[in-house]
């Protein structure tokens, strides 16, 4: 066979494998789109989607068939065995793990790159609640509030609800810093990667992301209490969370991405 001809039979079932996998998937998928929509807080997992497209895209390693068709077979149990007990949510886990193993399957990506899989999946909110994310966001919004007395005048923090003149902003778990831990966390590995570290340097940026966490969201909760001066309360609670993500993944992509920035060798 012509080598013209191999790649176009392989590049075939490639797809054929990935529109499988998919298929069968479908509960999952449709449950992770659904959180999506019902809680924007998760939403941040969604850039994990296009960035496991680009983290794997176009790298070839060798085949591990057993292995990879292994993982995306115990994936469908554990989902069917999640659909018949009503617990479908519990099974969104396995979701990235099915992915990894349809990249071992295909040879795509190498089993460091298709990690950032894991990823798409957000953090469960009750992670957040059970690690006290409430009060931490608490604490986050009297730090915030504090510098910026001059500009936003006298404050106050009751139970849930942070108040400062007009504004009136809703305190939740998800400001506590978690989502910012798990955003930066998976940008971190992205970026080792795709600049091919080792796994020393990409366990040391793990470090150093959890480590940003809480002043990233401090600097988000700011500039959220500072929009809500001039803008709507509705819109200004959900951005501690938003601008927590949004704000390091567009500097992620920059310093990967930008500039005419070249990726280091291939991670495997």
């Amino acid at each position: 066979m012509e080598p013209s001809a191999r790649t176009q039979g392989s590049r075939l079932q490639g797809w054929a494998v990935w529109g499988a996998t998919l298929f069968a998937l479908g509960p999952l998928i449709v449950d992770g789109l659904a959180h999506w929509v019902a809680d924007p807080w998760s939403r941040y997992s969604a850039v994990f989607v296009g960035l496991f497209v680009l983290a794997i895209r176009g790298h070839r390693v060798p085949r591990r068939r057993a292995l990879g068709a292994a993982l995306i077979a115990l994936v469908l149990a554990g989902q069917i065995t999640a659909a018949l007990a009503s617990t479908l949510w519990a099974a969104r886990p396995l979701l990235p793990i099915a992915l990894i193993g349809a990249c071992l399957h295909l040879g795509t990506g190498g089993l460091a790159r298709a990690a950032v899989g894991l990823w798409i999946v957000a953090v469960p909110f009750r992670v957040l609640r059970g690690l006290g994310g409430a009060e931490l966001a608490a604490e986050i919004y009297r730090v915030a509030a504090t510098g910026l007395s001059p500009v936003i005048g006298p404050w106050l923090i009751e139970g849930k609800q942070f108040t400062s003149g007009t504004t009136a902003l809703t305190i939740t778990p998800d400001q506590g810093g978690g989502v910012v831990a798990a955003c930066l966390t998976g940008l971190a590995w992205y970026a080792g990667v795709m600049r091919g570290s080792g796994i020393r340097q990409r366990a040391a940026w793990l470090a150093l992301a959890l480590g940003l966490a809480l002043p990233v969201q401090l600097l988000a909760t700011g500039l959220a209490i500072g929009l809500a001066e001039v803008g709507s309360d509705e819109l200004a609670t959900s951005l501690p969370a938003a601008l927590g993500w949004m704000l390091p993944t567009l500097a992620v992509l920059w310093w990967v991405h930008g500039r005419g920035s070249r990726t280091g060798p291939d991670a495997r």
